[in-house]
Formats: C-alpha cells, sequence, structure tokens
C-alpha cells in the first residue's frame, strides 16, 4: 500500500512538472521580443532601400528578420525538447516497474529539461541583446551620441522642449548647402546656443555620424537666435558632406543647455539631444516656390481668416518670420492708400508654411482665445518678395535677406519660372500675379482678395481618420491621420508634450515611454489632413494619437467642441470625443 502510494506520488509529480514545463516553454515561445517595426534609414548606409529591393525582403527591417529567425530556430528546438519531455513522462509512466525502462525514462526528462533550460536561456540572451542593440540603432537609449564625457545617451525619443527642426530626423538626400534650423517651445538661454555670431561648440556639436561623436566636428558654423530666442538658425561656413558619396551627419546637443528663465532644457537621465540626417553629393540650386494661398486669389473672405502661404520645401525662418515692425519680406496692404495691415508673421508645418496674425482683437473663440481680424470691408494685396540676388540668373542671395530663401539660401521663384530674376529692384519685372498667370512677371509674388465683415465662429470637424478605433495589425510606418472639414491654421499644430502644451499628441500606452514625433500638413479642396509622423513604432504595443481642442481652424476657431463620423458635437454636456464616443470629460491617454 505505501509502495504504492509512492509510486502514485512520483508519477503525478512527473505529470505536474510536465505541465509546468510545457506552459513555460508555451509562454517563452509565443513571447514576441519587443523591436521596432521598420527599416532604420540609417542601415546599409542609408541604402536599406536598395538592399531590400535587391534581396526581395520588402520594407521590413533586416534586425527583424534576424530576429525572428532566431525566435523560429530557439522555438523549434524548445518544441523537440518539450517533445522529449513528454516521450520520457510517457515512458516513465508505463514503466510498470520496470527498473531499466524507469531509468532510461529519468535520463531522457533530466537531459531534455537540462536542453530546455539552455534554449530558453539563450532565448532570453538573444532577446535581451536584440532589443537593447536595436534601441541603441534606433536612439531610444540615445542616437548617435558624441564624445562620452560631453553627450554620451542624449535622448532621440522626444525631448519635450524640442518642437521641431531642419533637417528632420533620419531625412535623406539633404544638400550639401543646407542650413541647420531648430525650433524650441520655449525661450533659450542665448550664451548657451551662440558665441559672438558664431556656434557654442561645447553645447552644439555637429560631426559624421560615422565618427560616433569623436571628432573631428563641424566648427566653422554661424548662428542666429531669431527675436524671441525660440528659433536657432546655424549656417555651415563650408559645404558639409562630399560630391562623391552620401554622408550622415550627426546633430547633437549637450544637457548644459539651459531655457531663458534658467532652467535645465533637458532633463532626466542622459540629458541632452541629438538627431542624424543623410547629407547628399548634390549642391541645391533650386529655388523655392509658392503652391498654394489663403485666402484663395479673387475671394472674399470672412474678416477672422489666417493668411497663409505655402511653399514647396523648407523656408528659412529669418527670411519669412517676424512683427511687421522690423520685418518686411512680406506686406499685406489695405487699398486703397496702400495702409501696412500691422501683425505678425509665423512659420510652421516643418518651415513649409508662413501665416500672419494681426493685432486687432475682434472676438473670442470657444475655448477662451482671443481671435483677431483683417479689416473689414477692405481690398487686401499680400506680397510675397524674392531676395536681392548675388547675381542675377543664380538663386543664390545676398545675406541678410530682403525676401523669401530657403535652407540653401535660394531667393523665391515667385512665377514658377527656374530661372532666378530676383526682387522687381533688381529685375526690374512686376510682381507675379496667379490671377493672370503671367509667367514673364518677376519673382515677387502679388495677390489681392478682399473681406466681408462678417466672423465666422464655429468649430471644425474631424471628417475622416486612420487608424480607426481599437485598429490592430496596424503598419509600423502608418502615419496616424485626421482630416478635417476645414482648412487649418498651421501654426496651432504643435506637440503637446508637455501636456497641455499643444494641440496634438501620439501617446505609448501605457506611458511607458514618450514617443517621437512631427507633425505635417496637406490641404486640398478646403480641408486639411493632418499627419502625425513618428519614430518606429514597436512591435506588440498600443499607441493613442490625440487632436485636442488647441487645434484651430483658418478662422481661429478651436476644435472644440469635438466632433467626428462617430460623435455628433453636444456641448456643453459632451464636449469631447474618446475613442468614437461622446464624453464628459477629457480623453485620457
Amino acid at each position: 500500500m505505501l509502495k504504492f502510494f509512492n509510486k502514485k506520488m512520483q508519477r503525478s509529480i512527473a505529470v505536474s512538472f510536465l505541465f509546468l514545463i510545457i506552459i513555460a516553454t508555451a509562454f517563452f515561445i509565443s513571447t514576441t521580443p519587443v523591436l521596432a517595426g521598420s527599416a532604420d534609414n540609417m542601415l546599409f548606409g542609408g541604402q536599406s532601400e536598395n538592399f531590400q529591393n535587391k534581396s526581395g525582403l520588402g520594407n521590413t527591417d533586416i534586425r527583424i528578420i534576424i530576429a525572428n529567425v532566431i525566435r523560429v530556430a530557439l522555438g523549434f528546438l524548445g518544441t523537440i525538447a518539450v517533445g522529449l519531455i513528454i516521450y520520457g513522462g510517457w515512458l516513465y509512466m508505463t514503466s510498470q516497474g520496470d527498473e531499466g525502462q524507469i531509468d532510461s525514462a529519468k535520463k531522457v526528462i533530466i537531459n531534455a529539461t537540462i536542453g530546455l533550460i539552455i534554449i530558453l536561456s539563450a532565448f532570453g540572451i538573444a532577446q535581451f541583446v536584440l532589443n537593447n542593440l536595436l534601441k541603441a540603432s534606433n536612439g531610444t537609449y540615445g542616437s548617435d551620441s558624441g564624445n562620452a564625457s560631453a553627450i554620451a545617451g542624449l535622448g532621440a525619443s522626444g525631448n519635450s522642449i524640442i518642437e521641431s527642426h531642419y533637417p528632420a530626423r533620419n531625412q535623406t538626400d539633404v544638400p550639401r548647402n543646407t542650413m541647420i534650423v531648430i525650433t524650441f517651445k520655449e525661450p533659450m538661454n542665448a550664451a548657451d546656443l551662440i558665441t559672438g555670431a558664431n556656434i557654442n561648440t561645447s553645447n552644439i556639436l555637429i560631426y559624421k555620424s560615422a565618427s560616433g561623436g569623436t571628432g573631428p566636428f563641424v566648427t566653422n558654423v554661424g548662428a542666429t537666435l531669431m527675436p524671441g530666442n525660440k528659433i536657432l538658425r546655424l549656417d555651415p561656413a563650408d559645404n558639409l558632406g562630399s560630391p562623391s558619396e552620401p554622408v550622415w551627419y550627426t546633430v547633437a546637443m549637450t544637457g548644459a543647455i539651459k531655457k531663458a528663465n534658467g532652467d535645465n532644457a533637458f532633463s532626466g537621465a542622459g540629458a541632452g539631444y541629438s538627431w542624424a540626417f543623410q547629407v547628399s553629393t548634390v549642391v541645391d540650386t533650386s529655388p523655392p516656390k509658392v503652391i498654394s494661398v489663403i485666402p484663395v486669389p479673387a475671394t472674399t473672405e470672412a474678416r477672422n481668416v489666417v493668411v497663409q502661404m505655402n511653399f514647396n520645401e523648407a523656408i528659412d525662418p529669418t527670411s519669412a518670420s517676424g512683427p511687421t515692425a522690423s520685418f518686411n519680406n512680406i506686406v499685406i496692404t489695405n487699398n486703397p492708400g496702400a495702409t501696412v495691415v500691422q501683425g505678425n508673421y509665423y512659420i510652421s508645418n516643418q518651415y513649409r508654411t508662413v501665416e500672419f496674425l494681426t493685432e486687432d482683437a475682434c472676438g473670442v473663440n470657444a475655448c477662451g482665445n482671443t481671435v483677431y481680424c483683417l479689416p473689414g470691408n477692405a481690398n487686401l494685396t499680400a506680397l510675397i518678395k524674392a531676395a536681392t540676388l548675388v547675381t542675377v540668373g543664380d538663386p543664390a542671395s545676398v545675406y541678410p535677406y530682403t525676401g523669401i530663401v530657403d535652407m540653401a539660401g535660394n531667393s523665391l521663384d515667385g512665377n514658377d519660372s527656374n530661372i532666378a530674376n530676383g526682387p522687381q529692384a533688381q529685375s526690374g519685372k512686376i510682381p507675379f500675379d496667379p490671377e493672370t498667370n503671367i509667367v514673364t512677371d518677376g519673382d515677387d509674388y502679388n495677390w489681392k482678395f478682399k473681406t466681408n465683415n462678417t466672423v465666422i465662429i464655429t468649430a471644425p470637424l474631424i471628417e475622416n481618420f486612420t487608424p480607426t478605433v481599437g485598429q490592430t495589425n496596424v503598419d509600423f510606418n502608418l502615419k496616424p491621420m485626421a482630416t478635417f472639414n476645414r482648412y487649418l491654421m498651421s501654426s496651432s499644430l504643435t506637440k503637446n508634450t508637455p501636456v497641455g502644451s499643444g494641440s496634438i499628441a501620439l501617446y505609448a500606452s501605457p506611458l511607458s515611454a514618450e514617443v517621437f514625433y512631427w507633425i505635417s500638413k496637406s490641404d486640398s479642396l478646403g480641408k486639411t489632413a493632418v499627419y502625425v509622423e513618428h519614430e518606429n513604432f514597436v512591435d506588440n504595443s498600443n499607441y493613442v494619437p490625440e487632436f485636442n481642442s488647441g487645434v484651430k481652424d483658418i478662422y481661429q476657431n478651436c476644435y472644440q467642441p469635438s466632433g467626428g463620423p462617430t460623435c455628433t458635437p453636444n456641448p456643453p454636456a459632451q464636449p469631447y470625443c474618446c475613442d468614437g464616443a461622446l464624453s464628459a470629460t477629457s480623453c485620457a491617454p
């Protein structure tokens, strides 16, 4: 009786042990490593697309492929080990007291268990190494960090002080004669960014990414901090890169940089900020062009409309923004009399959009923000000036700029002729007028519109968005997007990090890490599509895009109450739309 009980107990223990081993193995084999999803442009010297096309691997990151191969191989070996353990258990339970079969079963179980432990250990080590290697190469722990003493571990995943910069992160085909521009969300301490008329090389380092931050550094760089101390423009004296091959560069800012109020600009472990971009072999000699304007030429608008100018490429902010008291590269006049309308010009949309707001307060929107108006019942003329050329026919411009230039210093091609004529004072040609479309006109861009005496005060609505609520298996590269039923005020589309500082956000859920993202827009037929561009999404993770009441339409009306395809605005009881349903409280990420 006792012997039978002992054998039964042994068999029960063996069965329980086998069950636990199978469950544990299934858990580890089915676990997906946390890996970013799309090919990093910095792989293969920026030639990832060519590699993918020739290898037939599509746009899957080679690191993801390697990780998946390792997972499949280890999973296969784990399955074999589990099968051997089951086989050993079967031998044990069918031994019927045969000591030889019991010994064989024990050996099979012990050896298979040892093998399984080794496989699971290898799986854990491989997952740890791959995750950390990917995070390091993607910049989660710090991208393209420079010398260890100054900038080790600089954050690249979205420090909230940075609103935008040019070139963009991982941008390719950047011209060799590019400028570098950084826009901060708050005023900065000038001495930490510039020394005299040059870059402060103690706090801002520019270097070839391949050097790993050990130098040599690009030091002969002119620096301009615009009024308000939020926009920093860097102008390398010599062309970057090489005429024979593309070169990756890194810009790194250290944790020693402070805001104007004395607080640290960057916080947390490895404080700082860095990003990389690829410089091509080409020197940019193509002038920028106007692609659209609001109000549309020869139309009549409500007087609270924002005057908006959209360009085909990034524009040097020093040439395109500022108050009318000190800035006249763009001029809006009230006719007759050609009285200059006073106000301010703002640059946004990754430096491709310039907007004008007056100083004439004429109301308050639903969020309590002041609304500003153009003169009512007026005939207005807007003039965007081309910059004075060093040589007529060559778009290179004289600095300081007397008109609009791109990030390579090329003057505006207002009449889209691909010939640099310069301003009327230099070319003798009258400004281009899109109403007449006479291509022989000069490169100054001129259009007319009217205002009535009305003020539009209704809120914009979202017509559609992607991904849909709760959508799964979203592509790693998909840009969350919302289309609004009106043109939007571009300068209102800002990053909501920290919370309350902007209008659009992209959160990882749960809030385990900040997502690096930036915002762009496109207009068509009276509507604006807003895109939340981002670094690689992470596999098996949840994300929450947010468009809050900080979004404003072209009439300065905020997105309040919120409405969309599944949310009919219901103020004041349910002014929010969360996950496709009306809500009385604001949406939590």
